[in-house]
């Protein structure tokens, strides 16, 4: 629930928020519909759980509870699916480059959490809203690289497929790094800052 819920809404916000600066002027006021738009998405991220909320709710319920046992269960999925394409040569390495450098940058920000998180809660809750993003990015390309190894196995629109697929996660990958802030000193050489915890990390990329 608090990817679903936390990480999409803000993504609405997100898309409606450069819808309107696409309208410029226009899009301010009601005659194009895009403020509408933006309301609309903007309230999503507040009622039933705000983002914040959402986020204390991964780290403190779903990852300190079981001492990161379901997450941990997770990323290892992730990482198995990731080696079986990797083997197999199933899909692009483009795609499957991408996904391992999210996948990393989670399980680093995933292992600090659980290790400092233990001794200062109040740090680990500060950092739950970027943590969220990051782990619902890591998710995303996991899902993105999943379907484009449906797509190589002959299906429909493979070619075009793929090539989304490879697009998206190198999007993902992006916003992954911009979603690791400062505190946490992880290696990438994509790595990217986010000052504020609450700003979402793919704010500004619209620019």
């Amino acid at each position: 629930t608090p990817l679903v819920k936390g990480h999409c809404t803000e993504l609405g916000v997100w898309a409606s928020n450069v819808a309107l600066q696409v309208f410029g002027g226009m899009g301010f006021i009601e005659e194009t519909g895009a403020a509408q738009h933006y309301r609309d998405a903007r309230i999503t991220t507040i009622y039933e759980g705000t983002t914040g909320i959402q986020a204390n709710d991964l780290v403190g319920r779903k990852l300190w509870r079981d001492q990161g046992l379901a997450v941990r269960e997770l990323l290892e999925e992730i990482s198995a699916t990731l080696k079986e394409f990797q083997e197999g040569e199933k899909v692009g390495s483009a795609i499957l480059q991408a996904q391992a450098e999210v996948l990393k940058l989670t399980v680093q920000a995933t292992e600090r959490l659980l290790r400092q998180g233990a001794t200062d809660p109040r740090w680990g809750l500060g950092v739950a809203v970027p943590y969220l993003h990051l782990l619902s990015l890591c998710v995303s390309a996991w899902w993105m690289t999943r379907s484009a190894w449906v797509a190589a196995q002959g299906r429909r629109g493979v070619t075009r497929r793929i090539l989304s697929s490879e697009a998206e996660c190198r999007i993902i990958l992006r916003c992954s790094c911009l979603a690791v802030p400062w505190y946490w000193p992880v290696k990438s050489k994509h790595r990217g800052i986010c000052l504020s915890p609450c700003v979402p990390p793919w704010r500004g990329m619209e620019r």
